[in-house]
């Protein structure tokens, strides 16, 4: 999946989601916040090409990703870990995956379970986000921000990353300054006009 959006990462591959090879911490990270079933699949294309899509029904095949740079320093390839940013940045331009496994092995703990391509959110989530922010009076949980003149600024956000679980537990009302914070969602922007009254809160 691409949260970059699939017309961005056609244009720019180093924009879409990196894949992964080994343990490494960012896949730790992961497990640890219980995301990892969700946020990950396992595929066996040895060519770094792979099928992406997005929340907004885009999907584009046979496009090029970039590999972790946590994976490539855990097995450190070719001396990555300890390599200048001019030797990094020459790696990951000449970087293989065939290559990667003709001298090393992947190795993960666990598999992550099968994910379906639509695991987007569900068709009535924009009644279950309103509802759940008038719940919390639009105030974000995180800075205690108060939306409510500003309402489309304030997101429902998915503690485990699974967009079909709409249980409340698994929810949390975040502005979109804190929601950016959360882990891979920094391509969120404010692209609107607010007042400063407002941006002073965050």
């Amino acid at each position: 999946m691409s949260y970059k959006g699939v017309p961005a990462v056609e244009k720019n591959h180093a924009q879409g989601n990196k894949y992964h090879f080994a343990e490494c911490t960012t896949l730790e990270e992961m497990r640890a916040s219980g995301k990892y079933e969700h946020r990950y699949s396992a595929n066996n294309n040895p060519d770094g090409h792979f099928e992406i899509f997005d929340n907004k029904g885009n999907n584009a095949k046979n496009i090029a990703l970039m590999p972790c740079q946590n994976c490539l320093k855990h097995i450190n390839y070719q001396g990555f870990a300890d390599a200048t940013s001019n030797e990094k940045r020459r790696i990951l331009d000449h970087f293989s995956v065939i290559d990667l496994l003709s001298t090393y092995s992947t190795w993960f703990k666990n598999m992550p379970g099968i994910r379906p391509k639509t695991a987007g959110y569900t068709a009535d989530w924009q009644d279950i986000s309103l509802a759940f922010r008038r719940k919390k009076k639009f105030t974000c949980e995180c800075c205690g921000v108060n939306l409510n003149d500003q309402r489309h600024l304030l997101h429902a956000h998915h503690i485990n990353s699974d967009k079909r679980n709409n249980y409340e537990h698994n929810l949390k009302a975040l502005c979109i300054d804190c929601h950016r914070k959360e882990h891979l969602h920094d391509h969120m922007l404010i692209t609107c006009q607010v007042p400063i009254d407002h941006i002073l809160s965050f």
